[in-house]
This record gives structure tokens, sequence and C-alpha cells, in this order.
């Protein structure tokens, strides 16, 4: 038995030399000792001599009980210690990801301002940034006290970040794609009227003017079902970003089709300017024969 006691007082030892090592490292970072295993630690040497000093059964069984439940918690928590170090470095991890969280709210912030169709989902990823920083300050403000449940909310944390992004990046999509709609309903009425100017033209090919009608309709037909998804709540981010990417390959396919007609939108449309013609004595151009009367220079457009 006083091997027994011997043996529990000298792990006592080594763990609290190890505790007191890793409190200063871990205070810097706002993480504490679980108050049960100091509660734990401060109490062993005390019960450690009165276990020595007793010399009543009862009072050693009772005192054995004690010291058991100390060595429980003791067991109990070495494994753990490793975990308050990784908690130190998470924390670390926290006030950095926040940190990107709020760069990146403030960019789609700034362009979902000019905006107003964003304003709601704005709104949503702002309540969440938001609590996103309040757990956080509970999680720093736990890991002083109870840093098994400061891990355990760091854990949630993490599971609800990908929301967030995920809302961030709608943003981004959705900005751009309002943004590129804009300029793909401007893009669409000049084929329009590119297209009435085509079928104006003599000998011009019916069936070509027929298909280019066709894609301009499928065109403009994926327009509602790419702008509901967008407004729908819950977002189906796959199902937006499908939709945004078949809109505008539809509309690529219809922009390389004009252009095989020569109606290309970024090749300058810039009127002819008018030529001359000269007319050359002859004798005058290298040709053998006499001399001619030269006739006055003329001019007409070039062909």
């Amino acid at each position: 038995m006083k091997k027994g006691m011997n043996q529990f007082a000298k792990g006592v030892t080594q763990m609290t030399k190890f505790v007191n090592q890793m409190k200063t490292k871990l205070a810097k970072s706002g993480v504490g000792i679980p108050a049960e295993l100091t509660n734990a630690l401060t109490a062993a040497p005390a019960l450690v001599a009165k276990l020595k000093a007793s010399k009543d059964m009862d009072e050693f069984q009772e005192l054995m009980g004690d010291m058991q439940d100390i060595g429980m918690i003791m067991q109990e928590w070495g494994p753990k210690l490793g975990e308050l170090q990784r908690l130190v470095h998470m924390i670390k991890n926290l006030d950095r990801d926040v940190k990107s969280m709020r760069a990146n709210f403030t960019r789609v912030q700034k362009a979902a301002k000019k905006r107003p169709e964003l304003a709601e989902p704005l709104a949503e990823v702002g309540a969440l940034f938001n609590d996103m920083v309040k757990r956080v300050a509970e999680i720093k403000a736990l890991a002083k006290t109870d840093p098994e449940g400061a891990l355990d909310l760091v854990q949630e944390f993490y599971s609800d970040t990908e929301e967030f992004w995920n809302q961030v990046s709608f943003l981004d999509m959705v900005s751009n794609v309002t943004r590129g709609l804009t300029q793909a309903n401007r893009q669409i009425r000049q084929i329009e009227s590119k297209i009435r100017t085509m079928e104006k033209k003599k000998g011009v090919d019916k069936e070509m003017i027929a298909t280019l009608k066709e894609m301009v309709a499928a065109v403009k037909a994926a327009l509602p079902e790419l702008k509901a998804a967008m407004a729908a709540r819950p977002v189906d981010y796959e199902e937006v970003r499908f939709l945004a990417e078949d809109f505008w390959m539809q509309l690529q396919d219809l922009q390389n089709m004009m252009a095989d007609q020569g109606q290309s939108f970024y090749m300058p449309t810039v009127k002819q300017g008018q030529g001359i013609n000269v007319v050359i004595p002859e004798g005058f151009t290298g040709n053998s024969g006499g001399g001619g009367q030269a006739v006055p220079m003329t001019t007409s457009p070039a062909f």
C-alpha cells in the first residue's frame, strides 16, 4: 500500500510540474487549465500526507476513495492536455479566419451596395458574419474556464463557415451575373437589330435567319429561370452556377454564329472612305504605243 501511495505521489508531482509549465504558455493565448484538474492537483499532496499519517482503517478507506477520485481526474485529463495546446493554435486560426471573413464581407458589401436586388442576401451574410464573430468571443471566454467546451464550440464554428463562404461566393457570382446580365441584355437587343437588318438584304439565307432567331429565343428563355434561382431562398448555389454557365454558353454560341455571318461585336464598324480611280495617259503606265491625249483625273467611289 505504501508503494502505491508513493507512486501516486510521484504521479501527482510529475503532472503538477507539467501543468505548471503549460499554464504560462496557455495563459498567453487565453486558455486556462480546467478547474477540475487544478483542484485535484492542489488537494492531492495533503491527501497523500493524511493517508500516510492515517492509523484508522475507516478513515484510511475514506481517504483512499478520495485518492481514487483524484486519480481518475488525472487519468482523464492527462491525454487531454494535448487538446489544450491544440486549442491555442485553433484560437490563432480563428483570429486569422475571422480577419479573412471580415475582408471578404467588406468587399462584397461594397460591390453589392449599388445593387438593390442583393440587399437581402447581403443582410443574410452580414448577420451570419456577426454571429460568427460573437462565437469566437464566446470561444475565447470559455477557453479560460472550460477549454473542453471551447473546443466543442470551435467544431461548431467551422461546421458553419462553409455556409458563410457559400454566401460570399453567391454574392460574388450574382454581382458578376447581374452586371453581366445588363451587358447581355444590351447585346441581345443589338443582335436582334442586326438580324432585322440582315433579313432585309437581298439573297439572305432564310434558314440561317431562322436559326439565329431560334438561338435568340433560347437565350431570352434562359433568363427568367436564372433570375428565379438567384432570388430563391434558401439558395441552391449549384443550381445558380449551372444555370449561369448554361446562359453564358448559349449567348457565346449566338455571338459566334453572328460573327460567322460577319456581325462580330468586337470588330469595330467603320464606314469605308471614298477611293479614287485615276485615268493615266497612254504611255505613262508602261504600255507601248504612241502618245495619247491626257484625260482629266476623275473620282468615283472605290469598290
